[in-house]
């Protein structure tokens, strides 16, 4: 006789009878995972499942994660782990649900061939001779089963712990609780555990009423075919069913224990000898050895005693199983109602995940109008403000053309004029030619007024302009309050003067004149400047220069502001500057008549004056005239390189 720990914590006697005839169940085999008994069992793990979550036909065909972990007592990242190792993915028939079908079969696949059993219901087990299947654990089989009840005095082994109905609080609801007595709930632990994946995989199979061999170790004796063979009495020293059989069980859970975690059962199958074997439930504890002394009222074996005996009771395969699926229905019970809010919850989330894709869809058209309504808008300002441009400047024409008329009577006609010119071989003022040396009228009866930033808005420029010349010192020399400013953006406007009646070009110059002083006089901050670091800066005023002087004001300019950068990127080892003097204006002359900007005694660069033939390399020529490199890195300390390439950039 062989002992078998089957149906997490049961003792199962397997007698000779129960070996199966291999070739009888090779005659008439039974897929593993039969319809039937899939069928059966998703149908009791999914017990406590609405209506409304089964299939068409009512029958549930596939378990959710929830389900498989109350059965399996593990966590979800345990379960997440097997379902890769057999490559079944977990969101095929849904969210976190498997088939029940699929499971079964990638659970089988995943055995070794020498560890599947030949047909359900049939358990292999680990000998000498290797792995052997022909342990019959069908409900016929376990119908045969009795256990010993009865006392030495009559009395029933078991009555101290006869079962009892207790009931538990678990959220809102009160459930039945199959303990047999009240447990402490601190003494508790139905946390669920992390197992392994050979274990769980022996856990799976055995719902589906699959026995593949557990990790046992069988202490095998002589045959015992034959219990009654004195030989083998005489010399074991005892009858055959003293042989002791040690089972090593796997440290983690039964996926179908009903035994709570902590409890023990006590099965003592001897009249006279109690050896109490403590069967944790998912702890680890290894099965300890038991002995069956020989039956001294002459019966050989427990299926040989009276049926009738009021001490002993058969308990049934299907009996088991309905104790489980009770279990399990009232474990469901209680996580029905967290079940039904995760699924709403899960409804409500999925139509805010639609809701917000609709939002987003349509804030990124918005987005995208938008963009182009205020493209369309900056490109329509731009042209608004060109015809701005263009409007002032037919007006200054306009109000030249009148003053001239004024000037020569009505006979004045300047087509004619034009025609005249272009007939004498002179150019218009329209015409393209060689670039004017001189002023026009026009020009020489205005002024620049500058001393605003780089790209100031028209708008700002015309305003602080009309702010300072509406000033009761300059209201008597100025004809217009109003600069001209060509394009949307400039650093200067123009102030333009008219020959007033009865008075001469002496006297529109001696105006201009006054305007200019009081300007440089009184030093008018503009407010668009401030906010530098500094107190802003002042408005100025100067008259207006021909092309060829502005060049060499603009080589001025250009010289003495690379200089000044090149000299404040020079530093000695104590933090100083270089040549402190290089990094002021102060620390430049400019004569910017002929474009000469001198420091000390080097003359860096010049628009007119004639180089040094004697050291043409040290020269470097530009548009506007020519700068020369070695004063350049004398005066500011800087390498000849980065003086060259600062210049050559400037071009």
């Amino acid at each position: 006789m062989r002992c078998l720990w089957l149906l997490g914590g049961s003792y199962l006697a397997a007698v000779d009878s129960a070996r199966l005839d291999l070739s009888q169940v090779a005659k008439d085999p039974t897929p593993l995972c039969h319809e039937d008994i899939v069928d059966e069992t998703c149908e009791l793990l999914s017990a406590g499942r609405n209506v409304f979550q089964r299939g068409p036909s009512g029958k549930a065909r596939v378990l959710s994660f929830g389900e498989l972990q109350g059965a399996l007592h593990t966590t979800l990242d345990s379960l997440a782990s097997y379902m890769d190792f057999i490559d079944l993915d977990p969101h095929r028939a849904g969210p976190f649900m498997v088939n029940c079908m699929e499971l079964c079969s990638l659970t089988v696949a995943s055995l070794p061939l020498t560890h599947r059993p030949p047909a359900p219901d049939v358990a292999c087990y680990t000998s000498d001779a290797g792995v052997v299947c022909d342990i019959d654990v069908s409900d016929a089989s376990f119908s045969n089963i009795s256990f010993d009840t009865a006392n030495a005095d009559g009395t029933n082994k078991f009555e101290h712990s006869t079962a009892v109905k207790v009931t538990v609080e678990m959220g809102n609801d009160t459930v039945w609780s199959p303990d047999v007595a009240p447990v402490d709930p601190e003494d508790r632990d139905d946390m669920p555990e992390n197992v392994g994946l050979d274990q769980l995989r022996i856990s799976v199979a055995n719902l589906f009423r699959i026995f593949p061999p557990f990790e046992l170790e069988v202490t095998e004796s002589k045959n015992l075919d034959d219990v009654s063979d004195p030989q083998i009495v005489e010399e074991n020293g005892t009858d055959a069913r003293e042989v002791e059989v040690a089972i090593e069980v796997s440290p983690t859970h039964s996926p179908t224990d009903i035994v709570g975690s902590g409890d023990e059962l006590e099965l003592d199958l001897s009249d006279h000898e109690q050896d109490d074997a403590a069967v944790g439930a998912g702890t680890g504890e290894v099965a300890s050895k038991r002995k069956r002394r020989a039956s001294t009222d002459g019966e050989d074996s427990p299926t040989k005693r009276s049926s009738g005996s009021v001490t002993e009771a058969a308990v049934t395969a299907a009996e088991l199983r309905s104790l489980l699926g009770e279990h399990l229905r009232e474990i469901k019970m209680a996580w029905g109602d967290i079940q039904d809010r995760v699924t709403a919850v899960e409804k409500v989330t999925q139509g805010h995940k639609k809701e917000l894709k609709v939002v987003h869809g349509k804030t990124k058209v918005l987005d995208q109008q938008m963009t182009a309504v205020k493209a369309k808008g900056d490109a329509t300002a731009r042209k608004a403000e060109d015809l701005e441009t263009k409007l002032e400047g037919l007006t200054s024409k306009i109000e030249e053309l009148g003053i001239k008329n004024q000037a020569t009577g009505d006979g004045s006609d300047p087509w004619g004029e034009y025609l005249a010119r272009r007939k004498e071989g002179q150019p218009g003022r329209s015409e393209g030619g060689e670039e004017r040396k001189s002023l026009s009228e026009e020009d020489q009866r205005s002024l620049i007024l500058g001393g605003w930033l780089a790209d100031t808005k028209r708008s700002i420029i015309e305003s602080e302009a009309q702010q300072i010349l509406d000033m009761p010192a300059l209201a008597n020399f100025v004809d217009t309050n109003r600069v001209v400013v060509f394009g949307p953006r400039k650093s200067f406007g123009i102030l333009r003067f008219k020959i007033r009646d009865g008075e001469t070009a002496a006297g529109v110059k001696a105006r201009m004149w006054e305007v200019v002083n009081h300007v440089r006089q009184n030093k008018q901050t503009l407010s668009s400047t401030t906010g530098l670091g500094d107190e802003g800066r002042p408005m100025w005023a100067s008259f207006l220069k021909t092309p060829e002087a502005r060049k060499k004001s603009a080589m001025c300019s250009m010289t003495r502001r690379v200089a000044m950068r090149l000299a404040a990127g020079v530093k000695t080892k104590e933090g100083a500057y270089y040549n402190e003097d290089a990094t002021t204006v102060a620390g430049y002359d400019v004569d910017w008549s002929t474009g000469t900007v001198w420091s000390g005694t080097h003359k860096l660069a010049s628009a007119s004056h004639r180089k040094d033939i004697s050291r043409n390399d040290d020269y470097q020529a530009l548009k506007l005239g020519w700068v020369d490199i070695r004063a350049v890195v004398a005066v500011t300390g800087c390498d000849w390189s980065e003086a060259h390439e600062a210049f050559q950039h400037e071009q």
